[in-house]
């Protein structure tokens, strides 16, 4: 009887067949390089794709740390709504667990009126109405509204666990598929907000690393993780590839690893170049360590400008649209 009631149970769920891991040769992967699925995507950033080796590269994790106020979430802001520019069928998910879209999409606002020379306004004084920033508001709709999605606990998010993170993630990345379009990239701002339910933060971080790798995978995309780094690296400014905190399975999870360091600073306390910020490959599966990028960084208008032989803005194709359609409406 017990023999009767098992059978039923299996042919009710049915066991995936295992396939012997031994024959299947090299086919896919014969297959996925002459299709150029491991072809690098630039990010059309020059200096960055330089020290990444063309672009990023699907299936693949990558961090971005350094201390509070280096500007990781700018950085990563940019980077995408650059990329949005540089292909016309890329889409990006940006999840932030400490502001809303609301105030995400304020602080691009106030990059694009600085940029476009229309106006000089803070991400506050977006959001508070003031001066144009309703023309600022309507060249991001028209550059990025489409492309880039910005979620938060509240706003799209049900909390910041990882279940619930990865099921909304998949959902977004089903949307794009049954479209026809490639995956979006995903962004997690940050990586020690998310959690796991019945674990501590060290034990979580492998756990958030696995299921996002899984995604990465699964979908053919990238994923980009923000990391916070520990005390101990803030205070010492040191930035490295061990500076994350919950630093272990961060450097073992991550195909390639960028730190974003602030400006060097003399004896004396005092900066030896005012806002440049070095953006690092701190650790680099299949890339090179150790290659820098250099930029400048406004934080009060979010802005990134590509040091040396900085002849143009970090997205100088976002700049050109976006004085166009300034000068359009004048």
């Amino acid at each position: 009887m017990a023999e009767n009631i098992l059978t039923v149970k299996e042919a009710k769920e049915p066991k995936a067949i295992f396939e012997n891991p031994w024959s299947v040769g090299v086919q896919e992967l014969i297959d996925k390089v002459q299709s150029e699925a491991y072809k690098a995507t630039p990010t059309g950033i020059k200096q960055l794709d330089k020290i990444l080796g063309g672009g990023f590269v699907n299936q693949q994790l990558v961090g971005i740390t350094g201390r509070p106020g280096a500007g990781k979430t700018a950085f990563c802001q940019y980077l995408i709504e650059s990329m949005a520019l540089s292909r016309a069928d890329f889409s990006a998910l940006y999840l932030c667990f400490e502001m809303s879209k609301e105030q995400l999409q304020a602080r691009s606002i106030s990059r694009l009126l600085h940029s476009g020379k229309h106006d000089e306004l803070t991400a506050l004084e977006v959001l508070q109405g003031k001066g144009k920033w309703l023309d600022g508001a309507k060249a991001y709709e028209k550059m990025y509204a489409d492309k880039v999605a910005y979620m938060s606990v509240g706003g799209g998010l049900v909390d910041n666990n990882i279940d619930n993170v990865v099921q909304t993630i998949e959902k977004a990345l089903d949307c794009k598929k049954q479209e026809g379009n490639p995956a979006p990239y995903i962004v997690i701002d940050y990586l020690q907000i998310v959690s796991v339910a019945g674990q501590g933060e060290f034990e979580a971080i492998g756990t958030i690393m696995s299921k996002l790798k899984g995604l990465a995978v699964k979908y053919d995309t990238v994923i980009i993780i923000v990391i916070a780094n520990n005390r101990d690296s803030n205070k010492k400014g040191e930035n490295d590839m061990f500076s994350g905190r919950g630093s272990g399975s961060i450097e073992y999870g991550v195909d390639a690893l960028l730190s974003l360091n602030p400006p060097d600073v003399d004896n004396q306390g005092t900066n030896k170049q005012d806002n440049i910020v070095t953006v690092k490959v701190a650790k680099g599966r299949w890339i090179e360590p150790g290659q820098k990028a250099f930029f400048n960084f406004n934080a009060k208008y979010m802005e990134y400008e590509e040091k040396p032989n900085a002849s143009t803005v970090l997205s100088s194709k976002e700049q050109k649209i976006a004085t166009d359609l300034f000068n359009m409406k004048a």
